[in-house]
């Protein structure tokens, strides 16, 4: 995948291998507040979908065509929320001991508390630290 910027938002280009995925076409997606909600309220009036709605690593997703055969699809960042990361917050991914976790960037300050149920105990390895 490969995404950039364009002033607060983070647009993404997707690019399929045809060998893996020979139905894939571009797709235009929208980001809507709760995909499951959107799927059940669009099915409920006539559209068909290509699939259920599925997970994807910003929340979830599902994709449609229109009576032209374009292909469109819904999104949501619903992960983002769980993680209580806030639209246009800048993010770094890290990873520890196989796990990703995307964390906004904010100051210190702000962070205390940001996620009580984190465990920190073990979080950075000795040759991690600046003394």
């Amino acid at each position: 995948m490969i995404a950039f910027k364009v002033g607060d938002n983070e647009p993404a280009i997707i690019l399929k291998d045809t060998s893996k995925f020979p139905e894939a076409k571009p797709t235009i997606w929208f980001v809507v507040e709760d995909v499951l909600e959107e799927y059940k309220r669009l099915k409920a009036k006539g559209l068909r979908f290509l699939s259920e709605p599925f997970p994807i690593h910003t929340g979830m997703a599902v994709e449609f065509e229109d009576p032209f055969g374009n292909r469109l699809g819904i999104t949501d960042y619903s992960k983002r929320k769980n993680e209580g990361i806030r639209t246009g917050d800048k993010t770094v991914a890290i990873t520890k001991h196989g796990i990703t976790q995307n964390i906004p960037v904010r100051p210190i300050k702000e962070t205390e508390g940001f996620i009580p149920e984190l465990n920190t105990a073990n979080l950075r390895d000795e040759s991690e630290r600046i003394d």
